[in-house]
């Protein structure tokens, strides 16, 4: 799960609602590393659009995970950007509204509105399941299908030429990417009532063991091995070094 924002925002804090680069910036760097080794030129405009969907992904995020400041956030944002609604509420930031303004025309061109509201409802069904879920086997389920659909709302900010053994390597790679947010996020998701299942340590152990398998994976279907070594290294520090429930 992406990772939300104390329960509460500061006064400072909706003022300036700021994009976080360790999540906008190293995704979109990662999706463009991925699809230039598996040979697809990435152009300048396209970069640009990719920088544009990560940042409005954790513009959503953000306002999302904060009901008290703007209830009905994510119907407001999802009006707005399928044309329905012309104007967001005054309350979401400047910068915010200009980043989801570059999305709403995408959207608009490429007619993709009532595909985004079903992958949207999808993706906010899915929080909730995962809310409520009190099995380690469904948590782990749930977390692999929000990752596969929030990779399906990607897709249709993406090129469409690009081959579907690409797309399949993209899904794998945010399946990671969502296991390991949750298992590092699980003491604070919990401690902040947005997940029901206690954090125990066979859930960080079913986690990490999601986590080997989803690196082992990615390495049978990269075209460069090589470039897989670190981020390996990396999942496996994350493995080790998350504490034990005590």
């Amino acid at each position: 799960m992406i990772q939300s924002l104390n329960c509460y925002m500061t006064y400072v804090e909706r003022l300036t609602l700021a994009r976080r680069p360790e999540y906008t910036l190293k995704n979109m760097g990662r999706v463009i590393t991925v699809l230039q080794d598996f040979g697809i030129e990435v152009s300048l405009q396209e970069q640009h659009d990719f920088d544009q969907l990560f940042c409005g992904i954790d513009f959503a995020d953000q306002l999302t995970d904060n009901p008290q400041i703007l209830p009905e956030v994510p119907n407001h944002i999802l009006s707005f950007l399928t044309g329905k609604q012309d104007l967001l509420p005054s309350d979401i930031p400047e910068n915010a509204v200009r980043n989801f303004s570059f999305l709403k025309n995408i959207i608009s061109e490429r007619g993709i509105g009532p595909h985004l509201e079903e992958i949207v409802d999808k993706l906010l069904s899915l929080r909730d399941q995962l809310f409520a879920t009190d099995t380690i086997s469904n948590y782990i389920k749930l977390t692999r299908e929000e990752a596969e659909t929030s990779a399906e709302l990607a897709f249709l900010f993406l090129p469409e030429e690009i081959p579907a053994n690409v797309k399949k390597f993209l899904i794998q790679a945010n399946i990671l990417g969502n296991l390991t947010d949750n298992l590092l996020d699980l003491e604070s998701d919990f401690a902040q009532g947005q997940i029901s299942l206690k954090p125990s340590q066979g859930l960080k152990n079913s986690l990490k063991i999601e986590m080997a398998k989803q690196v082992a994976v990615l390495g049978l279907h990269y075209p460069k091995k090589k470039r897989l070594v670190g981020l390996a290294k990396k999942y496996i520090c994350y493995m080790v070094s998350t504490p034990s429930q005590k």
